[in-house]
């Protein structure tokens, strides 16, 4: 942690905390504390993988514990400070990034002691705010910046958010990003990108069931210049309500991506995606199509992204082919209401079919299946299946993860 990093949270833990000389900072420190909220999780998690290409399996099992503390969000300046430890509860047969045991498949779970989230906000006027420190950060379906909530390290940004609120259903948000702790960890070479990186966005909900998001995302990556860019998009989602029971849903989004800042090369890309659904009383059924473009050498790329959302759970796409990839999917889900034997369990299965952008020829195609179920008041456990088919890239694949999770 910077000396500079040292300064923002002493600082902001000084104006939300100590009492500066009257009876009501007193009693906002004293409010502060006394309507705060504490955090504790575990999640064990045990990964198999097996990979065509290598003559070892890897297996692991991890245990991620986070404990936190956020002072009250009533007042004008809040803080939080989160904490969090990724054990191997076993020597564990696996490349976790760190060690480079090359014989097996990558569980990108690596032993980490950190702080993984620690910030102060400050309310700058009525609808207006700035917040400093190590942050999460989610877009919209973490398609270009999000925080890899899959892996037990979760991706985090350190940097300075300013969001504003307008008219009604209008928001304002710029966001500068100095460093990006990514999921390898600190003991990693890989393990954080210094950046000088501007995120802004302007979303607009308005009255209707739907949500346009505009955007422009600028990366200036110091370890990576590769992967510098600008990207600019557009975004619409939402639902529809069609009647007895029937719920349309729909996402449209595209973009375009150039090089940026530092990037050695040239390129213009576009990004695109669909995904028409509906909803029938406990199943909700998806088709979609994304695609991003390439040229044969460079692809359109999304490095912030929470990828492991996308392009199927075996993370064969992780960055984009020169060719580019057209995605083809359905989803199917199941997601009994009520208060029976089924109540609190939601059943996934997504079939992807993956191609080339340019030249029309096959990668292959992956099957995921996921089974998720809450129980008691904190606990959740989840048994997570996927098999990726290999046509013209990669290797067959083939990952299980089981994992108990407890929230306080």
């Amino acid at each position: 942690m910077t000396a500079t990093f040292r300064l923002f949270i002493a600082a902001g833990l000084a104006m939300a905390l100590m009492p500066v000389g009257d009876v009501r900072a007193q009693t906002a420190g004293s409010e502060a504390f006394a309507d705060g909220q504490a955090s504790f999780s575990l999640r064990y998690r045990y990964e198999r993988v097996s990979q065509d290409d290598l003559p070892e399996e890897a297996a692991a099992h991890t245990l991620r514990t986070r404990v936190g503390y956020s002072t009250s969000a009533s007042l004008p300046v809040q803080a939080l400070l989160e904490l969090e430890n990724v054990a191997h509860l076993e020597s564990g047969t696996f490349n976790d990034t760190v060690t480079a045991r090359t014989a097996y498949p990558v569980i990108a779970d690596p032993q980490v002691t950190e702080i993984n989230r620690a910030w102060i906000s400050m309310l700058l006027a009525p609808g207006a705010s700035a917040r400093v420190g190590r942050h999460r950060i989610k877009y919209d379906n973490d398609r270009f910046v999000g925080n890899v909530g899959w892996r037990q390290n979760e991706q985090t940004f350190d940097g300075l958010r300013l969001t504003a609120t307008g008219i009604s259903g209008l928001k304002g948000e710029y966001t500068y990003v100095y460093r990006v702790n990514r999921v390898f960890g600190a003991d990693s070479r890989n393990g954080t990108f210094d950046t000088r990186n501007h995120f802004f966005r302007l979303n607009y909900a308005g009255s209707a069931p739907a949500k346009l998001v505009g955007y422009g995302y600028l990366l200036d990556i110091e370890e990576a210049p590769a992967l510098s860019s600008k990207t600019f998009g557009v975004r619409l989602a939402g639902t529809f309500d069609a009647g007895s029971g029937v719920t349309w849903l729909y996402t449209l989004e595209a973009a375009r991506q150039s090089d940026h800042a530092g990037n050695p090369n040239k390129f213009d890309f576009g990004y695109w995606a669909v995904e028409p659904g509906l909803r029938l009383g406990d199943v909700t059924v998806k088709v979609g199509h994304e695609s991003l473009r390439g040229d044969g050498m460079l692809a359109f790329q999304t490095p912030l992204a929470t990828l492991h959302a996308f392009q199927g759970f075996a993370d064969k796409f992780l960055t984009t082919p020169p060719d580019g990839i057209n995605d083809s999917y359905a989803t199917l889900v199941y997601r009994p209401k009520g208060h029976g034997p089924l109540a609190g369990t939601q059943l996934v299965g997504v079939y992807h079919h993956f191609g080339t952008a340019v030249g029309g020829d096959d990668y292959g195609s992956e099957l995921d299946l996921v089974i998720t179920r809450k129980f008691a008041e904190h606990f959740s456990t989840t048994l997570k299946i996927a098999r990726y088919e290999a046509d013209t890239r990669g290797s067959d694949t083939t990952k299980v993860w089981l994992s108990l999770s407890y929230t306080y």
